[in-house]
């Protein structure tokens, strides 16, 4: 890994509860003195999203400082990696993006924050992206389609804390570029993953 009661009331008429005191009649189970209580209150689980673990099997830790700057990692990838998935997770402390790549390569890498305007690649087209930060990962070479057919989503919305938009902006010639929408600008991490490979981008809240 490199470094996202209810309750009940039952009315008994005095004549009643005379009788059952009179008669001494007892349950065959013998009450603790607690009652039965209301249901523990516990917290939901986490989504499974949010417990990956890293290369080595360890938890990978929830707490992080992260960054604001730039993120570029360089890979000699041996093909054009295709981007089959995109994954999200709203945690606890941060949201989550997991790309998933073919292959055991991962692609060359730069994550950081833009500014729009956002133009779509090739075409002096305006590219709106939901948001008040823009988070933008570039990856090559990669692509998200095969055979003709595009494999992710153009665009994609998220109801989490911080993340609420994904942008694909790029996708020619194994240059593959997305804008991440985010409520507010706060530091992020970069998580690299193996066996699938897979590339984490968390966001903190």
């Amino acid at each position: 890994m490199k470094i996202f009661t209810s309750f009940r009331f039952l009315a008994v008429s005095a004549t009643a509860a005379a009788a059952l005191f009179t008669t001494g009649c007892s349950s065959t189970k013998h009450d603790s003195g607690k009652g039965p209580g209301p249901a523990p209150n516990h917290p939901p689980k986490p989504p499974a999203l949010c417990l990956l673990k890293d290369d080595d099997g360890h938890a990978i830790p929830a707490n992080f400082t992260g960054t604001l700057g730039t993120t570029h990692q360089g890979h000699a990838a041996n093909h054009v990696n295709e981007i089959r998935s995109v994954q999200s997770a709203c945690c606890e402390n941060f949201d989550r993006l997991v790309f998933a790549v073919d292959g055991i390569h991962q692609p060359t890498y730069t994550v950081q924050y833009s500014q729009p305007p956002f133009t779509d690649c090739g075409s002096v087209n305006t590219h709106s992206v939901p948001g008040n930060a823009w988070l933008t990962i570039k990856m090559t070479p990669a692509q998200g389609h095969g055979d003709g057919q595009a494999t992710l989503p153009r665009e994609t919305s998220y109801r989490c804390a911080n993340l609420r938009h994904l942008s694909i902006t790029c996708d020619f010639e194994a240059d593959l570029t997305f804008v991440v929408g985010l409520n507010a600008k706060k530091p992020y991490r970069v998580i690299e993953l193996q066996n699938p490979t897979r590339l984490v981008v968390d966001i903190k809240h």
